[in-house]
């Protein structure tokens, strides 16, 4: 019951969220036109050098992430040196 109050108000904030995203998305459409026409639409919320450092910040933490994984995987394959965790 205490979780059921704690978690109403985030589920209506939630709920409240979607109920703004329209229900039909014929405006996108399966085309080119229709992925440049959201291109457009996003685009005029936010100017492109906020995508582009959006873009280019999730590339560089997925690449931090991928080389820290070999460098990891690597030093593992050495048992002598005991530093994978």
């Amino acid at each position: 019951m205490i979780i059921s109050l704690i978690c109403t108000p985030l589920f209506f904030i939630v709920s409240s969220i979607i109920s703004i995203i329209p229900s039909d998305w014929f405006f996108i459409g399966d085309t080119p036109t229709g992925l440049f026409e959201m291109l457009y639409t996003a685009f005029q919320f936010f100017p492109a050098d906020v995508w582009v450092l959006t873009l280019g910040s999730i590339l560089f933490w997925i690449s931090v992430h991928f080389i820290y994984g070999i460098v990891n995987f690597i030093l593992r394959l050495i048992p002598l040196l005991n530093m994978g965790q």
